[in-house]
């Protein structure tokens, strides 16, 4: 079974060399990698890594949902992988995707076990609720909120179905997946918009061994600015969802607990309100 993981990445040299040493060290001989980065990143004038299992493909944009769409037209494996530069996978982790892959035809899509995975504490899961911000369900729905706000899977009950797929770690089948694109206007929820694309065809699940370490580096955007990109996103999306009742009402009562969510922030940058969903490890065991 052929399979191509899509990498796609604006940050540093360091970070994307790191991240190809560590999926070199570990991925079978039939998985091939398949980078895609900024077309000006100078990662591509000064590549120091050559190896016949990576490709690098020179990106006009930098946009996400841009080079994610390019790479997965450059690939012609039966998986195909979007892993973002700072996921850090398990040892068998690729092996137990196949393995699920293999037992099923109707499986068209897989996500693992985010193993630093932390809930959001209970006061801030409620405050999100309140003003209808993206809470996560334990029945595996991902379903659009009339605020235009998505709810996610507890990552915390395995294995189940789903609706949605996480953008930092995803597999797919591609003959599922060729004539779907990553919509290229969202600032957020790409990952999201892109299973709804597909779920329709056949099951989504997440399963429990396919480990995985999600590691939210610094260069990427505070949990009050992902937030706040998701507001346009929320209302685009909800505006081209026909089965939900869009509120423009309810949408600016979302904004308005995200603006009450970013002076209290603001004055506690410390609080446990506030707590990462992700605590930052460096390493996996095996």
């Amino acid at each position: 079974m052929k399979i191509d993981i899509i990498i796609c990445s604006n940050r540093s040299s360091d970070t994307i060399k790191a991240c190809l040493n560590r999926l070199l060290n570990i991925l079978p001989e039939e998985v091939s990698i398949i980078v895609v980065l900024p077309i000006n990143h100078p990662f591509l004038s000064n590549i120091n890594i050559y190896h016949p299992r990576i490709r690098f493909i020179g990106a006009l944009r930098e946009n996400i949902s841009y080079q994610r769409n390019l790479g997965l037209s450059n690939s012609t494996a039966e998986i195909i992988g979007f892993l973002d530069d700072d996921t850090i996978l398990q040892k068998d982790h690729v092996k137990k995707i196949i393995d699920i892959f293999s037992t099923s035809n109707s499986i068209i899509g897989i996500g693992g076990r985010v193993v630093n995975y932390q809930k959001t504490p209970t006061i801030l899961h409620i405050y999100r609720k309140f003003f209808g911000l993206s809470i996560s369900t334990k029945d595996g729905t991902s379903n659009q909120l009339k605020s235009g706000f998505f709810n996610f899977p507890d990552v915390s009950i395995y294995p189940k179905e789903v609706q949605a797929l996480w953008g930092c770690c995803m597999w797919w089948r591609r003959d599922y997946i060729i004539d779907c694109r990553f919509n290229e206007q969202l600032s957020a929820f790409q990952d999201i918009e892109f299973s709804y694309q597909v779920n329709y065809k056949g099951k989504l699940i997440l399963i429990e061994d396919a480990e995985f370490i999600h590691l939210r580096m610094k260069e990427n955007r505070s949990e009050i600015n992902r937030l706040f990109s998701q507001v346009s996103a929320a209302k685009k999306i909800a505006l081209s969802n026909k089965s939900i009742k869009f509120s423009y009402l309810y949408w600016c009562w979302s904004i308005l607990g995200l603006i009450f969510l970013f002076f209290i922030y603001m004055i506690s940058q410390n609080s446990s309100l506030f707590a990462a969903e992700y605590s930052e490890i460096s390493i996996l065991d095996g």
